[in-house]
């Protein structure tokens, strides 16, 4: 064969190549549902935004001492509180969002797998506003963090007493014995373990702290004759004054702070309303049932922004020629997202939604070649 008979066919074949790859790379976007499954493509979804709003909380207790009744008789301190009080507040609020795949919004996309895909689907893509990968979107952000504290399943008043809870007690009776033609009556000593009362635990307790301060006393007028030096006397110091602490909580009481974390998952919608009651807050007991009469609603509000957009794709639209030359997309709405604790504004930021943004599509030109 010749070269003149060769090179006729090497056109042919060129054109015939460059043709059937223009053909299949036409983009056509359609429902997932409506897919053909032996087309050639790629499925994509169009994002779908949830606010993850992690609200930190602090328990205020406190605790009563056991010994509160004899504070005054024994320490002269007046008032000592003898009421269990309990106290919640809010203390920090955080806010991000989770974008995972809309389940109404699954798209196919015919193309030609022996051409790369077209460079507006990779800037889509890359901006967020489709999800090229919808199946392998990560939802970990969803998982509430850890919090708090098993402080309080200790006992909060450990040492009540530095002596025996007990007590060694004699007690004296008198037996009556006949002795020369006489009856005559002879004590007889019983001993007995007792458990001491409050109030002599509370004294013992009083007693305690009254050396332990004499004691704090003479090492700093250095009234002894030998004393501690450098860091054996700072030592000193920091145990005196951390043994009194311990003992007088038990006349003043003790109060004790902890942290939780909560957290809520809120998806909004064009159906729903634009404000939402995530759940109720009460400052004696914390999250409350719906019907707690003291309970504040943590309301969640989003005030969208007012913008021009594209025009919004219909259905109607979308399935004309099987959205041929059209990838669709969706624009967030920035929107203000603002938590109330009642009246009060407790938290507020801005973000954008993805599912209260507008629908829209954009045409895709393509060479005639493709490599």
């Amino acid at each position: 064969m010749t070269i003149r008979t060769i090179f006729p066919f090497a056109v042919i074949i060129i054109l015939a190549t460059a043709t059937s790859c223009y053909q299949t790379t036409r983009i056509s976007s359609v429902p997932a549902q409506e897919a053909i499954p032996a087309a050639s493509g790629i499925y994509y979804s169009l994002p779908f935004t949830t606010f993850v709003i992690r609200v930190e909380t602090e328990q205020t207790l406190f605790i009563p001492g056991p010994y509160a009744a004899y504070a005054e008789k024994y320490l002269g301190i007046k008032d000592a509180r003898t009421d269990f009080l309990e106290n919640w507040k809010i203390t920090n609020v955080q806010f991000e969002t989770a974008v995972t795949s809309d389940p109404s919004q699954w798209y196919f996309l015919k193309w030609n797998t022996r051409c790369p895909l077209p460079a507006l689907y990779r800037q889509l893509a890359e901006q967020g506003m489709i999800l090229d990968s919808p199946g392998k979107n990560n939802i970990t952000a969803f998982l509430p963090k850890a919090s708090g504290d098993i402080a309080l399943l200790q006992p909060v008043f450990s040492d009540v007493s530095y002596t025996d809870y007990f007590v060694e007690k004699t007690d004296t009776l008198y037996k009556t014995i006949f002795q020369d033609s006489v009856f005559v009556k002879m004590p007889v000593f019983r001993k007995h373990v007792q458990q001491k009362n409050l109030e002599e635990k509370a004294s013992e307790a009083a007693h305690l702290i009254h050396k332990l301060r004499k004691r704090r006393f003479k090492i700093a007028a250095a009234d002894y004759n030998v004393l501690p030096q450098g860091e054996a006397m700072k030592a000193a110091f920091d145990e005196l004054n951390r043994t009194e602490e311990m003992y007088l909580s038990l006349f003043t009481g003790k109060t004790i702070s902890r942290k939780y974390v909560k957290t809520f998952l809120y998806t909004p919608s064009k159906d729903q309303p634009l404000e939402t009651v995530l759940a109720r807050f009460s400052s004696a007991s914390g999250w409350a049932e719906e019907k707690a009469d003291d309970a504040l609603p943590l309301r969640i509000v989003m005030v969208p922004s007012e913008r021009n957009l594209p025009g919004t794709v219909s259905e109607k639209e979308k399935k004309k020629k099987d959205g041929e030359n059209t990838i669709y997309y969706r624009l967030p709405l920035p929107s203000e997202i603002r938590l109330f604790l009642g009246p009060d504004l407790i938290f507020q930021t801005g973000t954008s939604v993805y599912q209260m943004g507008t629908l829209t599509g954009a045409k895709v030109h393509q060479n005639i070649f493709c490599r």
